[in-house]
Order: C-alpha cells, then structure tokens, then sequence
C-alpha cells in the first residue's frame, strides 16, 4: 500500500509533498490523496516486474521486450491480464528460456509463472480497492 510523501512542518503538523495537504502528527501514515494515487499506484506490470525482481533478482535487458510489456500490462488492467494471461506467460516463459534460468526447466515452471501473474492482478486490485481519500 502506497502512502505519499509528507514531511514535518513544526508543532506536530506535518504536510503532503503531492497535494500539501496539513495533516496532524500520528495521522500522516493514514493520509492518501488523489494526486498521489494515480501518480504512485502501480500497475499489474510493474506489480509482476517487482515480484520477478524479488525471486530472481534479474530486471530487463536491452531489447527484451519486457518493459513494452510492463507498460501494456498497466495499461491493459486486471481484466485485460487476465485475458491475455498465455500471452504474457509465453513471454515469460521465452525470456527465462533466453536468460537460461535453471529454473525454466523445471516442471510446473508454467504453472508458477501464472501464479505470479494472477499474484500481480490480485495486488492491484487491492490496492485499487484501498483507495480511500482521508
């Protein structure tokens, strides 16, 4: 969950960097505005992006093709990933295949890699959900 970035102004107030919002101490870390939302929620790519990081510690490579798939995945929503889920696996897929990951050999790699794909739907969608202005 992405709580913008605010910074202390004296006597326990502090201030949002994106809206300058003035907000009370100890109710900073509940603050969301809307500026900051669309500006900091991240997309269903770049939610898989982190997540393949995360597992594999490897980011894209020059001339991938993975960071035009990261932004159509954004683009394209939970509903859109869901839909072109073979599509964005056989990426996947190819490039862990390209990379010679050990573990794109392995049985049920596919599977997995479906996992993080319905893994980074879910978190969007949370965090779509979570989008409550204070």
């Amino acid at each position: 969950m992405f709580f913008p970035p605010v910074h202390h102004i004296g006597d326990n107030v502090f201030e949002c960097l994106v809206c300058n919002a003035k907000m009370p101490a100890g109710s900073e870390g509940y603050h969301r505005c809307e500026q900051s939302i669309s500006r900091y929620v991240q997309g269903v790519g770049d939610n898989l992006h982190d997540l393949i990081v995360k597992f594999t510690k490897e980011s894209p490579k020059g001339g991938c093709g993975c960071e035009q798939l990261i932004a159509e995945m954004n683009r394209w929503g939970p509903e859109g990933c869901r839909k072109r889920m073979e599509e964005i696996v056989d990426h996947m897929m190819n490039e862990a295949d390209k990379r010679k990951w050990k573990l794109a050999k392995w049985p049920g790699t596919r599977t997995g890699a479906k996992l993080l794909v319905r893994w980074a739907i879910r978190r969007m969608e949370k965090e779509t959900e979570e989008r409550v202005i204070i």
